[in-house]
């Protein structure tokens, strides 16, 4: 069982990405090693923990060894660390909890037939957020010699709250290992979160070279790029914009743009086919 498990981990890694594949979990972990160590470990544990969980649970095996308990629980623990990190016991404690809500949630949206995405990560660390309110953030500020190219990189990083170019080419590598359309969506999803942030200047282009602006379009276009680039283009669009709203309304980011967007993007297509089938 344990030996099921580190494949299965890897895949719940690579499945933060969207990708069930083992050696892009494997480069997105040494993307992470390079942003910081502790993130690497971090989404180590985290993925483990939820696999782990969800075999003790008898969860059905072919979706344990999918990865798709293990990368709400590791965005989880890569969230906990980055938020309460400054207290390593507060920071385990709540990664652990909420990783194992987390799963569990993850199993039920499963049985309900909804495409959970990270949903079950979002919630449980706006949970946890309200529950600890975390030390304020470093404000986000411009890095002197940033350049275009190091935000849409980093579009790919922060999607596991990695900073740094270096961390994003890895990412890219690992989607392109898993899928050249994975890939090629998220580059062209991060790079058009970066395009209008550049359009509107200020605190969005700030933002955007950090990459803030561009890993929640870029899972939208991984998500939908599936059902023809029409639906990704969107999806993408649609995230950036709630991305702008919840930027502006001060509520904690996440993946919650992406989420939103694609559950909106599939809401429509049913409804258009349930119309045409009407008429």
């Amino acid at each position: 069982m344990l030996s099921g498990a580190v494949p299965a981990s890897l895949r719940g890694v690579g499945q933060i990405m969207l990708q069930p594949h083992a050696g892009a979990g494997l480069l997105f972990l040494l993307g992470l090693a390079v942003a910081a160590w502790p993130l690497a470990l971090a989404a180590v544990l985290g993925a483990a923990g939820g696999t782990v969980l969800a075999q003790a649970l008898r969860f059905p095996q072919a979706e344990i060894d999918q990865g798709l308990y293990g990368f709400n629980a590791a965005l989880v623990a890569l969230a906990a660390w980055v938020f309460y990190g400054g207290d390593t016991g507060l920071a385990w404690s709540m990664g652990l909890a909420a990783g194992a809500l987390a799963t569990v949630q993850m199993r039920a949206m499963q049985r309900w037939g909804m495409p959970a995405y990270t949903f079950p990560f979002v919630l449980w660390t706006w949970g946890a957020l309200w529950l600890v309110p975390p030390a304020p953030l470093a404000p986000v500020a411009v890095v002197p010699g940033s350049v275009w190219w190091d935000g849409w990189l980093q579009g790919l990083g922060q999607v596991m709250f990695a900073g740094g170019s270096v961390t994003g080419g890895i990412f890219a590598l690992g989607l392109l290992l898993a899928s050249r359309r994975a890939a090629v969506s998220a580059l062209l999803g991060s790079g058009l979160g970066l395009l209008v942030a550049w359009s509107l200047q200020g605190s969005a282009w700030v933002q955007a070279l950090h990459g803030l602006q561009g890993y929640n379009p870029a899972l939208a276009a991984i998500a939908l790029a599936p059902l023809g680039w029409g639906a990704a283009l969107c999806g993408a669009l649609l995230a950036m914009a709630l991305t702008h709203a919840m930027h502006w309304a001060q509520w904690p980011v996440l993946t919650f743009p992406f989420i939103a967007a694609c559950w909106c993007v599939l809401a429509g297509r049913k409804w258009r086919k349930y119309a045409r089938q009407g008429a």
